[in-house]
């Protein structure tokens, strides 16, 4: 599925900042990461890897939009796992690629930043700084 026929869901900037303060640990790559699974708990990342049961804070209920997009992810998705939060959408990462799960209309209100919002396009900036 393309970006371009992709659903998309509004959202603010103070939502998507929300995701961000439900970080446990930090990413260089996303702004936020949280895995969810079969039986709908919903943990930010702590470990790469699989997070160890003792390590798995269930933030389901915190915010209705993280529910959402974990609804989303286990829907196409129904053993769950980790998923990513950029700043065009969620996605989740698979062999051939990141796979969007639902972007972001942030309407007017629009991040300032032009960060690059998948793992390809950060690779591609990465590359390009190297020249």
């Amino acid at each position: 599925m393309s970006l371009r026929s992709m659903k998309t869901l509004e959202i603010t900037k103070e939502q998507f900042d929300e995701f961000k303060r439900l970080q446990v640990k930090k990413r260089w790559d996303w702004p936020a990461s949280f895995s969810t699974n079969i039986r709908g708990a919903i943990w930010p990342f702590v470990t790469n890897g699989r997070t160890p049961l003792e390590d798995r804070n269930d933030v389901r209920g915190v915010s209705p939009l993280l529910d959402r997009v974990a609804d989303i992810y286990t829907a196409l998705r129904e053993e769950g796992g980790r998923f990513f939060i950029g700043w065009k959408g969620a996605f989740w990462s698979a062999q051939d690629g990141d796979k969007p799960i639902i972007l972001w209309d942030f309407g007017q209100d629009a991040p300032a930043r032009n960060r690059p919002k998948t793992l390809a396009e950060l690779r591609a900036t990465q590359a390009k700084r190297r020249l």
